[in-house]
Parts: structure tokens; sequence; C-alpha cells
């Protein structure tokens, strides 16, 4: 791990800040991260290296992961350092002013303390002069959860954290997610950060086995066509959701579609069937159900049947099978076409998940 940072021009220190950060960003599905790292403030001027008491401090890490391969990443962790130097003993307060965070929203969540070395190894290290010494370490959390890593001979990473907010069985997890992290940043060259695996291997596996089903459908031997595929489909598992609506609670599509539900492959089958039933009436398609330039322009202009802007198809009673009528007594179910296209299912995305329909 020492040599992989140095390798990038960073420092250990910077690679531990760089697995918290792509670590945090992960498991929070977003592309950058920020966290506290607490600060020496031993380095300002030659006089405070030799200060005795404790003048360490705590500096928001903004971690932008966007586009960056590892090099990158441990580059830009090793300049934010170094152009923050200066300003180890700003406070807080004064940051949160300057940053415009609301009142009495922290910074941060969690922080990352690194040590060159433990209390305890620091004792061993001073041999004779050190021996029979006690040494005891005493601390306070500042936040909900604090990387401590001490830089001994054999590293020693520990996860602190709130066991009011966090469950140990969550956290074990989170602390083999840096661990994984700092193993693969270790063995990998200068690759995108995607390449970067965060999960055990043990965990992916179960992901996997989870993810497989029971029944799994395999691929054709011999390439079919779509339409063939998805017939297919829907007679193998004609009861499985094959469309899932999106709406406003209050809403109910259909009487087959609910809002938060949606078609099964088999309703889904019939609507098609019943469509392709109505294109080739209105001779807009040929026996394989293709539609042809005139009529997919019709369906554009929505002059079809008469209907402006909503491209309807209303078949007249002379277009239909002997023994069809229109309307709702269609053997299909959906009556005219215009009846389907307010039936079936719509999707429109927007900002506003409660303007969803």
């Amino acid at each position: 791990m020492r040599d992989r940072a140095r390798a990038a021009g960073a420092t250990t220190a910077n690679i531990i800040c760089a697995a918290w950060g792509l670590v945090l960003a992960r498991v929070s599905g977003r592309s950058e991260a920020v966290f506290g790292l607490t600060r020496a403030g031993r380095f300002i001027s030659r006089p405070a290296m030799r200060s005795v008491g404790c003048l360490i401090n705590t500096l928001p890490v903004r971690s932008q992961l966007a586009g960056l391969t590892l090099d990158q990443l441990l580059q830009e962790q090793r300049k934010f350092v170094a152009a923050t130097k200066r300003f180890e003993q700003t406070p807080l307060a004064v940051i949160s002013e300057l940053a415009e965070t609301p009142k009495d929203t922290p910074l941060f969540d969690s922080l990352v303390m690194f040590d060159r070395v433990s209390p305890d190894t620091f004792v061993d290290l001073m041999g004779p002069e050190g021996k029979g010494a006690d040494s005891r370490e005493l601390s306070q959390m500042a936040t909900a959860m604090t990387l401590g890593v001490y830089d001994n001979p054999e590293m020693l990473i520990r996860l602190e954290y709130d066991p009011q907010r966090f469950d140990a069985a969550g956290m074990e997890r989170l602390a083999g997610y840096v661990v994984q992290t700092l193993l693969a940043m270790s063995e990998a060259g200068d690759v995108p950060l995607a390449q970067i695996q965060s999960l055990p291997d043990a965990e992916i596996a179960a992901l996997l086995a989870q993810g497989a089903p029971a029944d799994p459908v395999l691929p054709a031997e011999v390439e079919a066509p779509l339409i063939d595929l998805f017939e297919a489909a829907a007679a193998r598992f004609p009861d499985h959701l094959a469309v899932e609506t999106v709406a406003p609670a209050q809403a109910t599509l259909d009487q087959n579609a609910g809002p938060n539900e949606g078609l099964s492959y088999h309703e889904l089958d019939r609507r098609a069937n019943h469509l392709a039933q109505r294109l080739r009436l209105e001779g807009a398609a040929g026996p394989d159900c293709r539609p042809r330039p005139a009529a997919r322009a019709r369906l554009r202009r929505g002059t079809a049947g008469g209907a402006q802007g909503r491209g309807e198809l209303s078949a007249p009673r002379s277009r239909l099978p002997r023994g069809q009528p229109s309307g709702h007594d269609h053997p299909l179910g959906c009556g005219h076409a215009a009846d389907a296209f307010d039936a079936a299912p719509r999707f429109r995305l927007g900002r506003d998940p409660a303007a969803r329909a």
C-alpha cells in the first residue's frame, strides 16, 4: 500500500483517504463524498513543531470521483492536503459560514484520523527508555463514524462508530469494504476507479446467487426474431410482470393494471395481438405486422380514424372479420382501439416523483 501511494507521488495517508471517500460514495450512491480529516497542526511553523500539547484540528475533505483514475485520485488528495496546510487551524464554524451551510448542519458525519504510530507501538519503539511504561488511549468520538489508521510496521485500521445509529453487522461490512478497497488499490495500476473492487469476493458471490433465477431463460441456440422470443416468454411466464406502470397513487389506469402494478406478459401479449389485428384491418401492416410508411405517417399525425393528436385507430364494422363487431364486445376484450390506447400504461419521467404519470 505504501509503495503504491509513493508510485503515484502520494502518501500513505492519501491512499487511506482515497479509499474511504470511494467507499462512502459507493455505499451512498453518489459520485463524491465529504468527510473530515484530522490535521496535526504542527507544520504551520517551526516553533509549532516543538510545541507541547494537542494542536490537532479537523478540516472537511471533498472527494470528487467522477471520471478519475486511481493515480489522479491519489494526486488530488495530495494536492488538497498541500493547498490547505496554511488553513489547518481554521475553526469549523468559520468554514461552515463561508460554505453557507444551513445552521446546525454538520459539514460531515465521518472522519479519518491518520497517525504515524499507535500509542502502544510508540512505547515499544522507545526501547529501554519505554520499558515498563504504561500506555493508555482515551478518546471521545466527534462524529458518528471515525476511521482510525495507525501506520505501524503492521498497519492498524480501526472503525469506531456510534451504536445508537449503526449496528455491528453493518459496520463490520463497511470495514470489510475499506480493507478490500485498499487491497485492490495496492494491486492496481493507473486504472479507472470503476475497476477498483470494494466488495469482498464472498459478498459478490452471494449477490450473484440471489439474482440467479431458479428457472432461468436460456439463450436460444438459433437467433430468433424478437416477436418470437416475446411470445415464448409470454407462454412460459404468463403471470410475470412485464411492464411496470408509473402513476399517481390516487389514479387507476386500468382494471388490469393498478397504479403501482403493471401488465403481465399475458396481458401485454393480449394487447399487442389486438393492436396488430387493428393495424392489419386498417391496411397499416402486412402479414408480419410491420407498419407501412403511409400508416406510420398517419399515426404520427394523429389523424387516423378522425382523432386528432392521439393516433387512434377505429375500424368500421365493414372492415372487421365476419362475426366480430366493433366496440366493447370485441373477443379480445379491448373494444375500440381508442379504449386500448386510453387504458394502456404510459410513461413519463419528471423531476418531481409526485407528478409522475
